[in-house]
């Protein structure tokens, strides 16, 4: 059986106004930790991102953060 490990909603837009109030650095070294497990059993990590509203779905605002590692081999999905 497959196992999968989805990050949801880890992007600029909706982070960088809460990084005083919440944790986002600890939960980032949480979350690469476990997506690196999941990866060396080859199992599937999927980031999803949520574009609702965004007037161009490559706005960098809307971008993953850069403390959340993006494998070539994960699965990138945006919401609307």
């Amino acid at each position: 059986m497959k196992v999968g490990f989805l990050i949801i909603d880890m992007q600029k837009n909706l982070l960088d106004d809460q990084r005083e109030v919440m944790n986002v650095d600890g939960a980032c070294e949480y979350i690469n930790y476990v997506a690196e497990l999941i990866r060396e059993k080859n199992n599937v990590v999927i980031h999803i991102q949520d574009v609702e509203g965004a007037s161009d779905i490559d706005d960098d605002s809307i971008s993953i953060i850069p403390e959340i590692n993006v494998d070539q081999r994960d699965i990138c999905i945006k919401k609307v």
